[in-house]
């Protein structure tokens, strides 16, 4: 699992291993922070390049760290 920034600004979990079904996938270079953008583009996209899923929607767990 790593982090990455929302085009909203927003920190998410993503899955570390690309999957061909994958709705996000990195967005440019890291920022000066070191923090990864991301960029939603949904299962059925045509998007070649590595794809990745959030960590959110394979967590067992997810439902304990989501916000109210």
């Amino acid at each position: 699992m790593f982090w990455v920034t929302t085009a909203k600004g927003k920190k998410m979990p993503l899955d570390s291993e690309p999957v061909s079904n994958g709705a996000f996938v990195l967005d440019g270079d890291p920022l000066e922070s070191g923090e990864q953008k991301v960029k939603h583009i949904g299962e059925r996209s045509e998007y070649r390049g590595e794809r990745f899923s959030s960590h959110f929607s394979t967590c067992p767990d997810a439902d304990k760290h989501r916000k109210a």
